[in-house]
């Protein structure tokens, strides 16, 4: 897993120097790199993370854990394990929430599919060699 987060950010990288290059010396702006190196990034971040609690790398408060059995250490990782999960399902409801109202308000994708999207991002300026009916032709 931590390979795999640390991957993901050797891509996000490679993305944003992509797009930086891209622009700066062909004058070609691409409109996917912005939100591809964000994804990456929190896909990443969330890959670290697990490996770093599956590894038990996360900053612990020592003298409490000396305090204590291993039994009730155990039980004390537990429920702080349980207190992450929950943070998470309360992010996932809230996330989900503001996406449903987000739709309700006509925003979203710019795109009705990820297909017309990319093709579009080849194309730097609305010229007519470019246009592309939404018909899926």
């Amino acid at each position: 897993m931590g390979n795999l987060g640390s991957w993901l950010f050797v891509a996000v990288a490679i993305v944003i120097v992509a797009e930086v290059v891209l622009r700066a010396f062909f004058g070609l702006p691409q409109i996917w790199t912005e939100e591809t190196a964000s994804f990456l990034t929190i896909i990443g971040a969330f890959f670290m993370f697990a490996y770093t609690l599956k590894e038990h790398g996360h900053v612990t408060v020592d003298f409490i854990n000396a305090l204590l059995s291993d039994r009730s250490n155990r039980i004390l990782r537990i429920f702080t394990n349980f207190l992450c999960l929950g943070f998470c399902v309360i992010l996932i409801w809230t996330g989900t929430k503001m996406i449903a109202s987000s739709r309700m308000m006509g925003r979203g994708p710019r795109y009705s599919s990820s297909r017309s999207g990319f093709s579009r991002s080849l194309c730097p300026s609305p010229r007519p060699s470019c246009s592309l009916s939404s018909s899926g032709s």
